[in-house]
């Protein structure tokens, strides 16, 4: 499936012609090496210059995702837990690290 951004492309176009920005952002969730949905991510996010949080799950990134972090601009790299594992107790809400 491939999303249809021409609504927000119209939108941020709007704004921009009216000099003003919009202060969003967003994120890529559970990253942890490159791909294809990514690269189009990168790719919309360097058109709307708008960077992107990248949610990396450090115990599984590759150094592929590390050395396109490196050569992008755009990326803002977060850490988004260490192993991405639940560790709460049954019936709690999830979490990766105790209290």
């Amino acid at each position: 499936m491939k999303a249809d951004c021409s609504p927000l492309k119209a939108e941020m176009q709007l704004w921009g012609d009216a000099g003003l920005t919009l202060p969003i952002w967003w994120r890529d969730d559970d990253a942890i090496e490159p791909t294809g949905a990514l690269d189009r991510l990168i790719a919309l996010s360097q058109e709307l210059q708008i960077p992107v949080h990248l949610a990396v799950i450090p115990e599984m990134a590759t150094p592929a995702l590390a050395q396109t972090v490196a050569k992008t601009d755009c990326l803002i790299p977060v850490v988004h837990g260490w192993a991405h594992q639940n560790h709460a107790p049954d019936g709690e809400k999830k979490a990766e690290f105790g209290a």
